[in-house]
């Protein structure tokens, strides 16, 4: 289930009294995160924990082994990406680059502990211990039935994404 009609309230968001134009109040964290096509998010192995909503637009998310890029999803308007490290504070378990013209509403770690009692972040710190695992089987092993949905990039976008990929980590 997506989040398509939640109501947000962001810096930029029509309810609130700032325009997009007006700057923020220092007290105001950068919530809109605008990305560009080919924008890579964040890379696999990165250590933020913030997490994102897709407002608009369509991301890839996709994990690299040697110089092979293999998708795992589409993440589009409503879906959210970066739960695993939000939650657990561990390194990011895969790559996400912008595919098309993309809005994210950014939520800081920080933010996470005014909204959730804290029995529910430990039961998400639980389950996320357990997706990681069968993450690292999956990474290990492979995926050994292939989803309709997802089907493997040609080697020209690829090669195209990992050269992306390595131009930003050496831009850092």
């Amino acid at each position: 289930m997506g989040y398509k009609n939640m109501t947000l309230q962001t810096p930029h968001s029509p309810q609130s009294p700032q325009s997009p134009q007006s700057p923020q109040s220092p007290q105001t964290p950068k919530m809109l995160i605008h990305l560009a096509p080919d924008e890579i998010l964040f890379n696999e192995g990165d250590l933020d924990s913030d997490l994102y909503l897709v407002h608009s637009g369509r991301l890839l998310v996709f994990v690299t082994k040697q110089s092979a890029i293999t998708p795992l999803a589409y993440i589009g308007p409503g879906e959210f990406l970066g739960e695993l490290s939000f939650f657990d504070h561990g390194p990011r378990s895969a790559s996400a680059i912008a595919i098309e013209k993309s809005d994210l509403i950014k939520i800081p770690l920080t933010e996470i502990n005014k909204l959730l009692p804290p029995w529910m972040l430990l039961l998400a710190k639980f389950s996320i211990k357990n997706i990681r695992l069968i993450d690292s089987v999956i990474k290990d092993r492979g995926i050994k039935k292939k989803t309709e949905s997802i089907t493997p990039l040609p080697i020209k976008e690829q090669s195209r994404i990992f050269h992306l990929t390595k131009n930003k980590k050496t831009s850092d």
